[in-house]
């Protein structure tokens, strides 16, 4: 153990439960008679205590030793706590120590920092820094004055060789560290044309005998630079992120070496850098500047949706300019109604913000000033607001306008919150047809979407995606389940095609939870395709619990196959009616894309009719024949044969004509 300070014997405390006044009794024993001897160097010697703990000085231990001329001592110790009457022992003892002396007398340490193996990068941001050595402290413990040497090492001579451009020379030191400056470092590393070099430390300490070595080094770090230009200032330049909506944060940060009077400008452009406007510019004294600028976008930009935005920063000194850090491509959303904007991904109208307008419905006053947007005018999204102190049906149908204009124009940025989504294995989540089959070429099928978990919601987004190279939505429009008696919300929904995207957002109006069990969605869908494909639909929902509580978004993935609705082979069936006079319908079936013939031939096996010689779409069909030939005339009595075919299938019916 470190002979240093005091060792403390100590115990959980005990008492008698009727107030009896205790002590208790801590004893030794030994088998050497080292303790309870009765001399001035007996180490330890039998003590009666009020208090559970007893401390004893590590350097008159050491010395008694000393003294004694032993290295090690090893005994027992107990405590027993006594009244008037009884005495108890404890519970876990007595417990065994064994106390040794340091030979020689230096307290073990440690190397710190930097750690082992560990990458030290000379950059911008900390050329002006201090790279400090540490490690923990040693010293005598019998007093004797000590030092530290500090010894570097490395394979290609970068440290101690007697030159200005030495990386590193062994120093001897009282303090248990050392400093140096990542500039100095950096420019001797330039001067030897290095990026990089391996070098390996250790620390030993020195008293007036004795050396000792710390007890995990020789430690090994790795020391590389970033190439700097330091003949003029160094500028970085960050933002928060490249959508910002109300406000945002500018990072900055500035170094020259060589002077304090440094001038930061940053400045932004809206014509792609044709013009440039000012929005700050600051003169300093410094020689490494840190700017975190809270910029007002509100004010600065008003309410609109600004995109392909370039901010610039750069500093100057007198003549000499940095490089000109430019951002690109940056976006402001101010959006009217958009009373959540932050984070990022609350930026675009979305069910919260529903709710937000209908907390306040009615409300009249300077309170609700942020939420007064109505009456406007001018096209959205760069609205001319009047706030007349209520929030009413005006308020409500400047809202309006502008969730359906971020529904339109925010895709991008609403899509990208549910890209994340969770597939939910539960598919609550089913679709149907709502007819049997497809007949007589017809392309547009309706299908209903039903939901059938009773999830409780204040509101929810629902987003609805879809190819729409593969499948074409005709109509889409809320089902049944949003007019149910259960549900009173404020509903928007938006079908964008050219994007194969579909957007709900509702809020309760009542403060009573929604319930979306059954009819969600109806949907005319058509394939782009073929019928035999099967397409896919991705439905992901996020609930919202409370305005500022939500669930996690879910991913649903439902399959639309309408071979379904499609025969499961060709077939050809018997005219209707038969016999017939003068017309009689033929139906037959088909089961993929393909041309088809349908003939009429008399007896004799002449051809009289060609009623389809064409490509066909898969589905139900039913062709009428007027008893006319090809060129359009009447054709006598008699029976007749007619024929489909479709690739290698071929049936023959026949029928008869009544006169």
């Amino acid at each position: 153990m470190v002979l240093k300070n005091i060792k403390v014997f100590d115990w959980s405390e005990s008492f008698n439960l009727f107030g009896d006044s205790t002590n208790y009794r801590l004893t030794f024993t030994d088998s050497t008679g080292l303790l309870n001897n009765d001399t001035s160097l007996s180490m330890f010697t039998d003590t009666v205590l009020v208090n559970n703990s007893f401390p004893i000085d590590y350097l008159g231990i050491y010395n008694k030793m000393n003294s004694l001329g032993i290295d090690t001592v090893e005994f027992m110790w107990q405590v027993e706590v006594f009244d008037s009457i009884n005495t108890l022992s404890s519970i876990n003892g007595p417990f065994h120590l064994t106390i040794s002396p340091l030979v020689p007398p230096l307290v073990p340490f440690s190397l710190e920092l930097p750690e082992d193996d560990e990458l030290i990068s000379i950059s911008v941001g900390n050329i002006l820094d201090p790279f400090v050595i540490t490690w923990s402290e040693s010293f005598n413990f019998l007093g004797d004055s000590a030092f530290y040497s500090l010894l570097f090492t490395d394979s290609l001579g970068y440290v101690n060789n007697e030159s200005e451009t030495s990386l590193f020379t062994d120093a001897e030191l009282f303090d248990n560290q050392i400093s140096f400056t990542n500039l100095n470092l950096y420019r001797k590393m330039d001067s030897l044309s290095l990026t990089s070099a391996s070098i390996d430390w250790q620390v030993n300490i020195h008293d007036s005998l004795n050396m000792l070595s710390s007890d995990n080094g020789p430690f090994n770090f790795t020391i590389e630079r970033e190439i700097i230009n330091l003949e003029v200032p160094i500028l970085s330049f960050e933002l928060e992120s490249q959508l910002m909506s109300h406000e945002s944060n500018l990072l900055i940060n500035a170094t020259y070496i060589y002077d304090d009077t440094m001038n930061v400008t940053t400045d932004y452009s809206i014509d792609g850098g044709s013009t440039w406007t000012n929005e700050f510019s600051v003169d300093t004294l410094v020689n490494l500047l840190s700017i975190d600028y809270n910029w007002d976008l509100l004010e600065e930009f008003g309410w609109g949706y600004f995109d392909q935005i370039m901010i610039r920063a750069y500093a100057t000194v007198d003549s000499i300019s940095s490089d000109t850090a430019i951002i690109n491509g940056v976006t402001v959303a101010n959006i009217v109604g958009d009373y959540i904007y932050s984070p990022e991904t609350e930026i675009g109208i979305q069910a919260n913000d529903i709710a937000e307008l209908i907390s306040v419905f009615y409300q009249e006053g300077n309170n609700i000033s942020s939420y007064d947007i109505g009456p406007s005018s001018g096209n959205a999204p760069e609205l001319i607001l009047q706030p007349d102190g209520k929030i009413d049906f005006e308020d409500l149908a400047t809202f309006t306008q502008m969730w359906y204009w971020s529904a339109s124009n925010l895709t991008a940025i609403n899509s990208s919150r549910f890209a994340d989504g969770n597939i939910n294995e539960n598919n609550h989540f089913s679709i149907h047809s709502l007819i049997e089959k497809i007949e007589n070429d017809q392309q547009i099928i309706p299908f209903s979407i039903d939901y059938s978990d009773d999830i409780q919601v204040m509101g929810l987004d629902i987003v609805l995606k879809y190819d729409p190279q593969q499948l074409s939505i005709e109509a889409i429009s809320k089902g049944d389940a949003w007019n149910s008696d259960a549900n009173s919300a404020l509903v928007f929904d938006k079908h964008i095609s050219t994007e194969g995207t579909y957007f709900v957002s509702a809020w309760s109006q009542n403060e009573t939870p929604l319930s979306l069990n059954g009819n969600l969605l109806n949907l005319n869908l058509s394939p782009k395709n073929s019928f035999t494909d099967i397409n896919q639909i991705e439905i992901f929902i996020e609930p919202y619990y409370t305005k500022n509580s939500r669930g996690e978004i879910s991913q649903y993935v439902l399959d639309i196959d309408f071979s379904d609705l499609l025969p499961k082979e060709i077939f050809l069936s018997s005219n209707y009616p038969n016999p017939f006079n003068p017309t009689t319908n033929i139906d037959f079936g088909l089961n993929e894309l393909g041309h088809v013939r349908i003939m009429i031939y008399d007896i004799l096996g002449r051809e009289v009719k060609t009623l389809i010689n064409s490509i066909q779409d898969p589905g139900y069909k039913s062709i009428q024949w007027n008893a006319t030939n090809d060129e359009g005339k009447p054709i006598s009595a008699g029976m007749y044969i007619y024929m489909i075919q479709a690739g290698e299938f071929r049936k023959v019916k026949k029928m008869v004509l009544l006169k």
